[in-house]
């Protein structure tokens, strides 16, 4: 934990790494989804779909970890993942490289290209002419994953780097709540110059005959809150939304006009969904 958490500068970088592990994670089940239909389909489907398949898992993944940063300066850490025990370490390797170097770009010392001339010898006695008459370009690359054992390693290991990515982001996220209850003026003060409304999530009237109240399941709609990417066109695509959310219980503790203390427990709801 670091030493200035609860600072205003502390919750700024925590929003930013927290928004940025998010994208990170909707990237892994994104190309989850990609490797689970790439299994699902079978050697004897469409190879174009396969090849799109494999293309879009592969980006999918690697984008975390891309030279990209944020706003924020922030970057996914490969350490959150590392963890978890289907973590493949190979398989990580592999898919970096393959986006890296043949998909998303491509690389020379990966993506072999080469042109040959096509030569005509003329012979006139004891002389010999070589003329170019032609000349033939070739290259290849990786166009589609074959071996469905292999397939089913990549999809294991990018549902665990969805599954830690997760676990870790709500342990984060709870982290940073807990933070504001405890130092409230930082918090308000790390709120960006033009900030979004928060969340209502109830209103209590705090007195000795209700000693506690329940929090509220309130979910986002990501596709009711955030705008969409500034494209030219912005129509004819579908866009998808992710979302993680947590509830923290707290108690509210005050002074009646006699002396004596009150204090309402705000409690998370038995059996809510959090997600």
């Amino acid at each position: 934990m670091t030493r200035d958490r609860g600072s205003a500068g502390w919750f700024k970088r925590e929003k930013f790494q927290l928004i940025e592990q998010l994208k990170a994670i909707d990237s892994f089940a994104a190309a989850a989804r990609s490797f689970q239909t790439l299994v699902q389909m079978g050697d004897d489907s469409d190879t174009e779909v396969r090849s799109a398949l494999h293309t879009a898992a592969v980006v999918h993944y690697g984008r975390p970890f891309s030279n990209n940063r944020s706003a924020g300066g922030a970057r996914f850490a490969l350490g959150v993942i590392k963890k978890h025990a289907k973590y493949d370490g190979e398989i990580h390797r592999q898919l970096i490289v393959l986006r890296n170097k043949l998909i998303a770009h491509s690389d020379h010392d990966y993506a072999d290209g080469r042109l040959y001339a096509k030569n005509f010898t003329l012979e006139r006695g004891s002389e010999q002419f070589e003329v170019i008459v032609g000349a033939t370009l070739v290259t290849q690359t990786v166009h589609m994953l074959l071996d469905t054992p292999l397939a089913e390693r990549c999809l294991m290991h990018v549902k665990a780097a969805e599954e830690a990515a997760h676990t870790d982001l709500q342990e984060r996220l709870g982290e940073f709540v807990k933070a504001g209850q405890q130092c409230p003026a930082a918090f308000k003060a790390a709120r960006s110059a033009t900030p979004r409304p928060s969340i209502r999530a109830g209103t209590f009237n705090l007195s000795p005959n209700q000693p506690s109240a329940p929090l509220p399941n309130v979910l986002l709609n990501p596709h009711a809150v955030l705008t969409l990417p500034p494209l030219t066109i912005v129509g004819g695509y579908a866009y998808r939304g992710y979302g993680v959310q947590v509830d923290v219980s707290t108690t509210v503790s005050w002074k009646e006009d006699d002396g004596s203390e009150g204090s309402v427990a705000v409690a998370v709801m038995p059996n809510a969904e959090q997600g």
